[in-house]
């Protein structure tokens, strides 16, 4: 009898070890498969499978088609954005109280210009060779603090924007002390110690908004480097990046850091250079630059990527943009250089 109990007792705690399981390994992974279906329902979906907030300023009733199994939070974005014409961050909204970061969001998510907010964002190019795994989640992203000359709360988030893959907005007014320095960590760790040291209050968004600047005929998305402003006042200048694409390869294991140094070190070398010469001496170097097999197949991979998401109406639409385009050029009536879409 006792030996019967056990067995049991044994069954079950199996059991509930699979479901627990099951559940633990699946937790945050988000399936979809819709067709047709209004942006806010898809996202409704993915707040309550990815246990995240989602905040959008595209219109709710705009309809969406994508099939995702399984993936990460970031995965499903990337599709989602592909689907909609837009682009996704992780947003890290800072305010004085609880009430001032809504206000912050609803701004937000409404699609206004309000100068008296600042965002800091840093854009970050490719590094190295491209992985062909899911998107990393940013929220896991390490920020190395370092305490800056000023200890107010703007300029520690003027080094967070330059160390992970975020955007922090703040109202421009307010720029309070921060007399205790946050240990370094995962960003979504340290931007509420920060904000407490701050003496105020942060709410971690993922955030899809409208592409500033329409794709190019090839359906490149435009070029993100425009110094992180966005639709607000304040942001960070384009002198930011090579400190941000520095931020990360320090973060790569040792085995690939090299590799990435020198190509950051070239591709720098290369865009100081452009900076004398004339306009049509610069173009043509650049054109030189892109023609680059090793670029060439950089782009062709996000290319393939983006178009793998894409729904099969939006890969038949730009195939006939491409061929339109290709017409005109043969035919005497495109630009020069627009077979790039840059």
């Amino acid at each position: 009898m006792n030996r019967r109990r056990i067995l049991i007792v044994l069954a079950v705690l199996l059991l509930a070890g699979n479901v627990f399981y099951y559940v633990w390994k699946g937790w945050g992974l988000i399936t979809i498969h819709a067709q047709d279906r209004p942006l806010s329902e898809i996202a409704r979906s993915i707040e309550r499978q990815g246990h995240v907030t989602l905040k959008y300023d595209l219109d709710p009733a705009t309809k969406v088609s994508m099939n995702v199994v399984r993936v990460p939070v970031s995965e499903a974005l990337e599709t989602l954005s592909t689907v909609t014409e837009s682009r996704w961050r992780l947003t890290y909204v800072f305010g004085s109280d609880a009430a001032a970061v809504r206000g912050e969001i609803a701004t937000l998510s409404s699609d206004q210009r309000d100068e008296s907010l600042t965002s800091l964002y840093v854009p970050l190019p490719p590094i190295g060779a491209d992985s062909d795994g899911p998107l990393p989640d940013p929220r896991r992203d390490t920020w190395a603090v370092k305490v800056p000359d000023e200890h107010k709360l703007q300029a520690y988030l003027e080094g967070a924007a330059k160390g992970v893959s975020a955007e922090f907005v703040v109202p421009a007014s307010w720029n309070p002390d921060v007399n205790s320095a946050p240990s370094s960590g995962q960003i979504r760790k340290v931007a509420p110690k920060l904000a407490s040291a701050a003496k105020g209050k942060v709410e971690e968004i993922f955030l899809l908004a409208k592409n500033q600047r329409p794709r190019g005929d090839d359906g490149e998305r435009p070029d993100p480097g425009d110094g992180g402003g966005g639709r607000f006042g304040g942001g960070l200048n384009r002198g930011a990046i090579g400190d941000r694409m520095q931020a990360e390869i320090d973060k790569l294991p040792p085995e690939k850091r090299a590799a990435a140094q020198a190509e950051q070190d070239e591709r720098k070398s290369f865009f100081t250079a452009l900076r004398d010469l004339p306009q049509e001496e610069r173009r043509a170097k650049m054109e030189e630059f892109f023609e680059k097999t090793e670029v060439q197949d950089r782009m062709e991979k996000m290319q393939a990527d983006r178009d793998a998401r894409r729904t099969p109406e939006q890969r038949m639409a730009r195939a006939q943009k491409y061929r339109e385009r290709k017409q005109q050029i043969m035919a005497g009536g495109g630009q020069g250089g627009g077979g790039k879409g840059r």
